[in-house]
């Protein structure tokens, strides 16, 4: 095992320090890159974001230009060949190994990975660390040069950052997700894990969880059962590949009396432990209560009462959570109920039976 100088635990205690400053996933990569070349120097440098399922591979490298794009298929092209990403894959031990662990350099020259895509950098040794591995996929850095191999130290110095680069993945993920909810005014937020335990809740979500699904349905740290097999099915239709026609509803409602909760879903990566979802409660308004006291469905008078407001099929759809062509659906039938034919005369006739009918 490898120990370290006065010098390289200095300079992992800066990188450690400043790792914990990435909150943006999208800046992440190339700032992490910058930071493990400070403390392992090395010829090129990538983060690799691979699809197990679909063999894909997004990444970003330094120098910029190091692999030249025309490469990259063919580096996907033998990515079976690699030693890293099966260990990876197979053991889903994301501590640092070098191709030396696996292979001869006389056995690494006689793969097509090498002589088709490697030789040209060229890379005669690499060291892989992984930040993030799931059934869905792996991402990871790899360090590459020509000469010489990396050493144990070295090699000590990346498995003591990784668990840093791990926890500040996942903060970076986590910060990611709230800010793609951030606006949603008068929606409330809870964080889960993919095995359903509620990591984060803002309290009234955790009053609308309870009194929407009983105290029974939702403890102190889990999801109600509804929800959860949800959102599993969610990542069941998306990892099997399954047709957009079969995906659930990209809303989930329940109703209480004049009230309704709908419960929207913002997916992590397929690498993510965590998932967001965003709370919304709607109560029929005054329009839409004398409609139903009038004869109409509780969701007809609703989609007719936001009509009424000068909303869209889409937009109403989403409100509601159900699609496009439902809203027209139910406009149809209020539509029949009320004698007319087009939305306009619909809110028109419904106004005034509401007006007739608060005069009597």
């Amino acid at each position: 095992m490898g120990r370290l100088s006065y010098a390289e635990f200095a300079a992992l205690s800066d990188v450690v320090g400043e790792v914990y400053t990435l909150t943006d996933l999208s800046g992440y990569p190339g700032r992490v890159l910058s930071l493990v070349q400070r403390l392992v120097p090395c010829d090129i440098i990538t983060y690799e974001m691979i699809d197990l399922r679909t063999a894909d591979d997004t990444w970003v490298a330094q120098p910029p230009d190091a692999i030249p794009g025309e490469l990259v298929p063919v580096f996907l092209r033998y990515l079976d060949q690699h030693p890293l990403v099966a260990h990876q894959q197979q053991t889903g031990d994301g501590r640092a190994v070098k191709i030396s662990d696996f292979l001869t350099r006389k056995q690494f020259h006689r793969l097509e990975l090498y002589n088709e895509f490697f030789r040209h950098f060229p890379v005669e040794y690499q060291m892989a660390v992984g930040i993030a591995i799931g059934q869905g996929g792996v991402v990871g850095m790899g360090l590459s040069r020509s000469h010489p191999d990396f050493s144990e130290s070295e090699r000590l110095l990346l498995n003591l950052i990784r668990p840093h680069l791990v926890r500040a993945y996942r903060n970076a993920e986590i910060f990611t997700l709230f800010r793609q909810a951030a606006g949603s005014g008068g929606r409330e937020l809870v964080l889960i894990s993919r095995t359903g335990e509620v990591e984060f809740a803002t309290d009234r979500a955790l009053r609308w969880l309870t009194s929407y699904f009983g105290v029974s349905g939702v403890g102190a740290s889990r999801l109600p059962d509804a929800l959860q097999q949800w959102v599993r099915r969610w990542w069941e239709c998306l990892q099997d590949g399954s047709a957009i026609s079969s995906l659930p509803s990209p809303c989930f409602t329940m109703e209480r009396g004049d009230k309704s909760l709908a419960v929207y879903l913002i997916l992590g990566s397929k690498t993510s432990d965590h998932d967001l979802l965003i709370l919304a409660e709607r109560q029929a308004g005054s329009l839409a209560s004398s409609l139903m006291a009038l004869g109409l469905s509780r969701r007809e008078a609703e989609i007719l009462s936001l009509v009424a407001e000068g909303k869209t099929n889409v937009e109403i759809g989403e409100l509601v959570c159900i699609s496009p062509r439902t809203v027209q659906t139910h406009l149809e039938k209020a539509f029949a109920k009320l004698g007319v034919h087009t939305r306009a005369a619909a809110v028109k006739r419904a106004l005034e039976l509401v007006q007739g009918s608060a005069t009597h």
